[in-house]
């Protein structure tokens, strides 16, 4: 998964959507970063790689968005969000 911006280089209100599918990366091998030959092998017949909702939207929340949530679209695609928060101190304050 992609590195999430920091919600305070974003717009306040600015909303953030990340998939739950995993962008397949060419490595020099098989076995190459971690891979098992299962997955290799699995990835040959399309079956891609995703990462649960609970660790996506824990993922936004730990980086300080807000109103996070999570649900499948009309094309059954696995999305979570969150919002920028309005202010860095609203966002303070939320944490207190």
């Amino acid at each position: 998964m992609a590195t999430l911006p920091d919600p305070a280089s974003l717009p306040a209100g600015a909303l953030v959507i990340v998939a739950g599918e995993i962008a397949s990366v060419r490595s020099a091998g098989p076995l190459a970063l971690g891979r098992s030959l299962a997955r290799s092998v699995l990835s040959v017949f399309g079956r891609a790689r995703t990462v649960t909702r609970a660790r996506r939207c824990s993922a936004l929340v730990a980086r300080g968005y807000v109103d996070v949530g999570a649900a499948e679209d009309d094309a059954h695609a696995d999305l979570a969000w969150g919002y920028a928060p309005e202010t860095a101190k609203a966002s303070a304050s939320e944490e207190a």
